[in-house]
């Protein structure tokens, strides 16, 4: 089934769009169309007619020059850029170069809808090209085909073939699970499921051959057919079908029709996800980068990404340490992926993490890629916890480590700073956390700006000559008391501190008698000439042992 440019361009919803080059190719076959954005990669073969939305590089020139290229050089019959918001105008250096290789180069109006193109254009390859007069196709063919372009749930379009072609109809996915399945209960696919996905589905994704070949074999005496979904570059799994009827076998043609939809309704929801991860992303990155500098300007961009940005916040960035070694570690005979794609692979599985752990947390995450680094801002309704928020991060972590165990992500964290300004200001504290994690801990830390910058004011503190007479005046003679008699008494008082004056927690953490430590509070007391009742004493003491404790850091290093 395929069709020439020109026999494309003058379908229906084809009849606004403007020929802008490459003329001399309207003989060229289409036997598909396919939305892309970048990057191309191998998600175009010969004989697809591609349409463009060019977010991700219209307003960057030269990259939408490279991406044209490799458009062309891929292969396609031609390309359709939807103009209007990421692309205004087509340069005239690419028009010269779609022009002297006979490629057909299209400009589209904003208004029209990939998915009608796509439709009109798989009902014209079943029933031939559309011509004026001509009748329209099978009442259920359209109705089935504009639930594929609606991006209906994927369950209820099995569920409409179904009561077509009376089958009973299972979607599996590479990972050999059951994306969707035509009724609620399929016990003859649940009986035989492991001989099934045996026989068919196998390991990877590349088991069956393109072009949506059909194995057979019979199940309770049914004859079922499995029917690989793939398109260009990308398996979407599987289709499972039985017949109604024990005699009949699943007629071929149909099989061949409903696999052309599923990958259609595949290809649509792909490239909405798609798109919606570009916008995340290009909003994601211009709050990190400062680029937005009104509050108008930052909430009407946060509509499209469905983002309160009036609500509380923390910045995070995420570096993936072992990188290169788990790519090669991934490399086999099953998963030869070029290094593209992995890194796909590995961004799709930690948004998928980070978007289920912040949903479990009560909160909203948005995030991108950039530079090898996860960026992500984690919003709530009221100021994110630091227990919260490490649950989430350790948990975009889990999830990296279900499919690479030796993962390891380190973190630099920072809080909410003030203005439209202050979400690239906590990118910056979050980055210096990550930086000063990197320095003084392992990889896999996770580092809070505002602790690193407490810590490094009380070492300025540490410094001042009357800072240290404080000191030595408050504790001085609890340090000599302890050096004098080997007592713990400094210590004690450290864990006390730390354990909000609880006497519980801190006897449990020292392993002592309640009545032990009760007796070493009052000797602390006595020798300090402190009451470990008053506030004031209580924060003066604190002061001096962090002062202490960052003196002795300091040394150490």
């Amino acid at each position: 089934m395929a069709m020439t440019v020109s026999e494309f361009l003058n379908l229906e919803i084809m009849r606004s769009v403007r020929v802008l080059a490459g003329r001399g190719g309207m003989s060229r076959l289409v036997d598909w169309v396919s939305v892309i954005e970048v990057p191309v990669e191998d998600f175009v073969r010969d004989g697809e007619f591609v349409l463009t939305t060019g977010v991700g590089c219209g307003h960057d020139p030269v990259l939408f020059r490279s991406f044209v290229a490799d458009i062309m050089e891929s292969g396609a019959s031609g390309l359709a850029v939807a103009v209007g918001r990421h692309v205004f105008k087509i340069p005239a250096d690419i028009m010269r170069i779609a022009d002297q290789a006979h490629f057909p180069l299209v400009e589209i109006p904003w208004d029209v809808r990939f998915s009608d193109v796509s439709r009109q254009v798989l009902e014209s390859l079943i029933h031939g090209p559309a011509t004026p007069g001509a009748r329209p196709g099978h009442p259920w063919t359209v109705d089935l085909l504009n639930q594929v372009a609606e991006g209906v749930p994927l369950a209820r379009l099995l569920a409409a073939m179904a009561e077509h072609w009376r089958m009973d109809l299972v979607v599996v996915d590479g990972r050999q699970r059951v994306c969707a399945q035509s009724a609620e209960n399929s016990p003859w696919f649940d009986g035989h499921r492991q001989s099934l996905l045996n026989r068919w589905l196998g390991p990877g994704p590349a088991t069956m051959a393109a072009h949506q070949q059909i194995g057979w074999m019979r199940v309770d005496d049914y004859p079922v057919a499995a029917v690989s979904l793939e398109s260009p570059g990308r398996s979407f799994g599987t289709l499972v079908a039985r017949g109604k009827e024990a005699e009949g076998a699943p007629d071929q043609t149909s099989l061949e029709m409903m696999a052309c939809m599923l990958v259609m309704w595949f290809l649509h929801d792909v490239a909405r996800q798609e798109a919606e991860d570009r916008v995340h992303d290009d909003f994601v990155w211009s709050l990190a980068k400062g680029e937005m500098t009104s509050w108008d300007q930052l909430k009407e961009r946060s509509q499209a990404v469905a983002c309160d940005i009036t609500e509380e916040y923390v910045c995070a960035i995420g570096r993936l340490e072992n990188a290169e070694a788990l790519f090669r570690q991934s490399q086999s005979v099953f998963t030869n992926w070029p290094r593209d794609r992995w890194q796909m692979e590995i961004i799709a599985t930690a948004r998928e993490a980070l978007r289920e752990m912040a949903l479990q947390a009560g909160c909203h995450a948005i995030s991108t890629f950039q530079h090898g680094e996860f960026v992500v801002y984690l919003f709530s309704p009221k100021r994110p916890l630091a227990a919260v928020v490490e649950r989430v991060l350790y948990g975009l972590r889990a999830g990296l480590r279900d499919k690479w165990p030796k993962s390891l992500v380190s973190w630099g964290v920072a809080g909410e700073e003030p203005g439209v300004a202050g979400f690239h200001a906590s990118f910056t504290n979050a980055r210096a956390a990550l930086e000063i994690g990197d320095r003084q801990l392992l990889p896999g830390h996770l580092t809070w700006f505002e602790r690193v910058a407490n810590q490094k004011a009380i070492q300025r503190l540490s410094r001042d000559r009357d800072m240290r007479e404080l000191v030595e005046a408050t504790i001085g003679a609890l340090v000599e008391y302890d050096r004098d008699r080997g007592a713990d008494l400094v210590h004690t008082l450290a864990i006390y501190l730390f354990n909000r004056t609880n006497v519980s927690q801190t006897s449990r953490a020292l392993n002592l008698h309640r009545q032990s430590l009760l007796y070493r509070l009052r000797k602390i007391e006595a020798i300090t000439s402190r009451s470990l009742d008053s506030p004031d004493d209580l924060f003066l003491l604190e002061l001096c042992m962090r002062i202490i404790g960052a003196t002795q850091g300091a040394s150490d290093h």
